[in-house]
């Protein structure tokens, strides 16, 4: 029996700077912010829409320059 997908509940992604990421999908899409979330990790917590994304500075590292479109390093997501 196939079970349908809805929606997804959060994209989660890491990052050397967390502020500085979430102030680009602030500004660029209209994210808002949802305040800080205190845990294992620091995470920001930002909303567009029922969209959650969350930004966390655990184990974050700068992204490789030279990464091509079809490797498995290549890691995005669309709005």
């Amino acid at each position: 029996m196939a079970v349908g997908i809805t929606r997804l509940a959060r994209i989660s992604l890491n990052s050397a700077d967390a502020h500085a990421l979430a102030r680009f999908y602030i500004d660029a899409f209209g994210f808002t912010d949802l305040g800080d979330a205190v845990g294992s990790a620091h995470v920001l917590r930002l909303a567009l829409g029922g969209t959650r994304l969350d930004i966390s500075t655990a184990g974050g590292a700068a992204y490789p320059g030279d990464v091509p479109g079809w490797s498995q390093l290549f890691q995005h997501c669309a709005i």
